[in-house]
């Protein structure tokens, strides 16, 4: 890749001058093999280009090669400080569909803003209230005055519920079943099972216009639920097989939430004078997996234009600016303004080189050892620290972007396993022991799995928080002060970030910030410019 003037070929041809294996064992000392790489890259430069055989020298001086030991480890040391850079090899073809997909995708994003509809939508609701009920199997269904359906007294194996309710003149495009759960009758969710379950195995509806006497089916397009239990998804509720159906029971948790289902009517209901709808529900499980307390509603998807008089294009305008002040006035409240520190001092554990950058942020490079262990000091310059927030950031020079370093186990990936804050009086140095400050409620905007922000505070070594499956990207992990920090005037903070973990999962890139603001702070999802400009009053945005 130093190649002077090379191409991409060049550089793919000089590819097994780094082949070296690699062992990724948990035990292993990443150093080590390391080491054990760059002499094999020793070996394989002077026998390929020099023509040289000069393993011999690693241990002693030979009377037949021209490299004495002392030339065969300053020939090692110039390989040792050689950068590891990561290359980008796509073939032509792949280059190509990037491209065109990068144009395509440039194009559609310009395109955004005349996408913003005009309007808002959404779906009336309207809630039904069925004046004629019954239930096979020996239950009773009762209703209360909103609408609200129960089955009462026989609990038979099997049921199905008709009912039937008026709708208006209003047009109708879909239907909704909510079952609710309700300890006064004894059960544990919806269902009139012991553990609160139910089958809903068919769901049937039909209609009869006011003063007719035909029954007109309805063909149901579609059905979606806000959860489906494996293996008994929505969809089994109209595929016409009593044998299959709807359930909710979660793989872990109880079933004491309501839950809601939307049938969408495959072409949508309008009369004049209105009509009766009927409808089956179906529960051909067994076991008493039936339904205990239910409501019906009909509903309309609309499309409310604000300034209809206006044109269409200033009609958007209004509502994207309506909808982000909308936006920004709700998530302004979980917004906290954070003042980022530059470090006064640092230290790594193991002398890799830490600089500060002009934007506060501190880079790694040099050695990479396997585990380490960074200490900071910081001058907040404020009397009180309510939280801390740890960003974790990409840099070109880190593998894959970074933030982290590590190249085994993941590429540019670290695992941070504790966090430790001190107060410090004004003028000590880092070395000091401070006061513990304790923190709580870690968060975090993205965690890999079994890698969530709270073993950051468990003083468990072997754990901690990690980003795996998003690196190249920034994040951040939020940690709340037990209790309002009061600082005298000079008084200095010392964070403390342990990576223990194996295979040179460390980080490359960080940076520290406080703040006064507030409890209960929580990781936003939005980096720290747009927390910022959201922390501002409207006027100051």
């Amino acid at each position: 890749d130093m190649l002077p003037n090379a191409d991409l070929s060049d550089k793919i041809a000089t590819g097994f001058h780094r082949n070296t294996m690699v062992n990724e064992e948990g035990g292993i000392d990443v150093e080590e093999f390391r080491y054990h790489s760059l002499v094999d890259r020793v070996h394989t430069t002077s026998t390929t280009f020099l023509g040289l055989t000069i393993a011999c020298a690693q241990c002693h001086d030979h009377k037949y090669d021209p490299i004495s030991q002392k030339e065969y480890y300053q020939f090692l040391a110039f390989l040792n400080n050689a950068d590891e850079p990561v290359m980008k090899v796509p073939d032509p073809e792949t280059t190509a569909k990037r491209e065109d997909l990068m144009k395509r995708i440039a194009k559609l994003e310009s395109d955004l803003p005349n996408q913003f509809p005009p309007y808002e939508e959404g779906t009336k609701w309207t809630p039904l209230k069925p004046h004629r009920f019954a239930s096979t199997g020996g239950a009773t269904l009762a209703r209360d005055q909103d609408g609200v359906m129960y089955a009462v007294g026989a609990n038979p194996e099997k049921a199905t519920y008709t009912l039937r309710a008026r709708v208006g003149s209003e047009v109708i495009d879909q239907l909704r079943l909510v079952v609710l759960p309700d300890s006064d009758l004894g059960g544990k969710g919806p269902g009139r099972t012991p553990h609160g379950n139910f089958v809903l195995s068919e769901f049937e509806v039909s209609v009869v216009p006011e003063g007719g006497r035909q029954i007109i089916p309805l063909e149901i397009a579609e059905a979606s639920a806000d959860f489906s239990q494996e293996g008994y998804d929505i969809s089994a509720s109209i595929d016409g097989d009593a044998s299959t159906g709807w359930g909710i029971a979660p793989k872990e948790g109880d079933l004491s939430q309501s839950r809601t289902a939307v049938f969408r009517l495959k072409d949508p209901l309008k009369f004049e004078n209105g009509a009766n709808l009927t409808f089956r529900l179906v529960q051909n499980f067994g076991g008493s997996h039936t339904i205990q307390k239910f409501k019906l509603s009909a509903g309309q998807d609309y499309k409310r234009f604000y300034n209809p008089d206006l044109p269409i294009e200033e009609q958007r305008e209004q509502h994207l600016a309506a909808k982000f002040k909308e936006w920004a006035d709700t998530e302004s409240a979980k917004a906290r303004e954070w003042t980022s520190l530059p470090p006064k001092e640092i230290r790594s554990e193991h002398n890799v080189t830490l600089t500060v950058l002009e934007d506060d942020s501190v880079l790694a490079s040099g050695d990479n050892p396997n585990r380490d262990t960074y200490t900071a000091l910081y001058e907040p310059g404020t009397d009180q620290v309510t939280g801390i927030k740890i960003e974790v950031l990409p840099d070109e020079s880190l593998p894959m972007d970074g933030p982290g370093r590590g190249m085994v186990l993941g590429t540019g990936t670290f695992m941070l396993s504790e966090v430790y804050l001190y107060a410090l009086p004004k003028g000590a140095t880092v070395g000091v022991e401070g006061t513990t400050i304790e923190l709580k409620n870690p968060s975090a905007d993205f965690h890999q799995e079994n890698r969530d922000p709270k073993p950051a505070l468990d003083r468990v070594l072997d754990t901690g928080w990690a980003i795996n499956g998003q690196v190249g990207k920034p994040h951040w992990l939020v940690l709340e002060a037990s209790s309002p920090v009061s600082l005298e005037k000079g008084s200095q903070l010392k964070l403390v970030l342990s990576q223990h973990y194996i295979h040179q999962e460390t980080i490359g890139r960080f940076r520290f910030s406080v703040t006064s603001e507030g409890e209960d702070l929580k990781a936003n999802p939005w980096p720290a410019d747009i927390e910022s400009i959201l922390a501002k009053s409207e006027e100051d945005r």
